[in-house]
């Protein structure tokens, strides 16, 4: 238990004082570049990979997007709901279809010297849970989640009251 669990309310500290001390989390937001955040290396899937054998590694490695690149190149991004889509449209014969087939091609994207807030707002505009997040001079760095900018949120503002 964090000390700030046993805390009461009158000890807390009050937005207005974190706003005033220049420790605003929104300012945080918009400085904190996306390449900061903590990430674990995406699964990457080449073209030809099927559902099946995605679906398999997305679920060993606890992941719920991969993305497909072929030769370094971002060509699209499989999520479980690409999956499901493709169980419900191929009658469950997800063997015989590729990501190619299943991925959704060109998904929005974020560079890795976004500000978070630019990557929320992209988030938000096109109502998804996660963006490949590019390099300017090379391959795909990775996928940013929604849980991933959650847990840093929530770190920063833990940081932000308890400082």
């Amino acid at each position: 238990m964090f000390d700030f669990d046993t805390m009461r309310p009158h000890v807390l500290v009050e937005p207005e004082g974190l706003i005033s001390r220049r420790k605003d989390l929104r300012r945080l937001a918009f400085t904190t570049a996306v390449a900061a955040l903590p990430r674990k290396p995406s699964l990457m899937l080449a073209p030809e990979t099927s559902v099946a054998a995605a679906a398999r590694l997305m679920a060993d490695e606890n992941e719920s997007a991969a993305l497909v690149v072929c030769s370094g190149s971002l060509l699209g991004m499989l999520t479980e709901r690409d999956v499901m889509a493709s169980l419900r449209d191929r009658h469950g014969d997800l063997t015989r279809t590729s990501v190619w087939q299943a991925m959704t091609p060109e998904p929005p994207f974020c560079m890795d010297t976004d500000s978070m807030a630019s990557a929320l707002r992209l988030m938000k505009t096109y109502s998804v849970r996660h963006l490949p997040v590019m390099r300017a001079d090379g391959p795909p760095l990775g996928i940013l989640d929604a849980a991933t900018i959650v847990r840093w949120l929530s770190d920063q503002l833990t940081v932000l009251i308890l400082d």
